[in-house]
């Protein structure tokens, strides 16, 4: 039986976070792809009137097509078995015109076992081969450094921190370090916040 209180252990994102209307959908669910909580933006969208009412449901419970929400439930799942963070696609067709939904999935671990995933989801109507991403004025806002910034530019993309130092000829190390440097200059807790908030701040072409 899903219980309600859990939802009072994943308190993972910026209370300023939470209430953001951009668009992007960031949630988080249990080890059994249930909702345990998600952001006004992404509320709205699936037609529900509070964040609350979406706690306890799974992808199952919304107007999608079976196929797509198994689809999403195996990505919750690929997550947690790996204990990576993953970025997948999905194509769909809405009023003739091509979109891809991108999610961002990290795995929730508290004492060292998983306990569920969370992340953020955003549409473009881009093909994955056409996403680049460079910094805007984000450095002006959140005083990242250069540096910090370079190691953003693809940890936005989902790159993890031992393929971005591959990228930048760095140790994973001072990946990590850059990362939560950003982490705590941005006020996240997690570092699929950190993305959450900084991903509107890069520029896609």
């Amino acid at each position: 039986m899903f219980d309600e209180k859990e939802t009072n252990h994943w308190n993972i994102y910026p209370e300023s976070l939470m209430h953001y209307t951009g668009q992007f959908w960031i949630f988080w669910k249990d080890i059994n792809s249930k909702y345990l909580g998600c952001n006004i933006y992404m509320a709205k969208a699936l037609g529900l009137h509070d964040p609350k009412e979406i706690i306890g449901m799974t992808d199952h419970d919304f107007s999608i097509p079976k196929n797509e929400s198994d689809y999403f439930i195996l990505c919750d799942k690929e997550v947690m078995r790996s204990r990576e963070t993953k970025q997948f696609w999905d194509t769909f067709t809405h009023c003739g015109e091509t979109l891809h939904l991108v999610a961002i999935k990290s795995p929730l671990i508290l004492n060292g076992e998983v306990k569920g995933i969370y992340g953020m989801s955003y549409i473009r109507n881009m093909p994955k081969n056409d996403f680049v991403a460079g910094p805007l004025d984000t450095k002006n806002i959140f005083n990242l450094t250069d540096r910090e910034l370079e190691v953003m530019q693809y940890i936005v993309r989902a790159k993890t921190a031992k393929e971005s130092a591959s990228i930048l000829q760095i140790s994973t190390r001072t990946v990590e370090k850059h990362i939560e440097n950003a982490k705590l200059k941005t006020n996240c807790k997690t570092r699929s916040a950190l993305i959450a908030l900084l991903l509107p701040y890069f520029n896609f072409r």
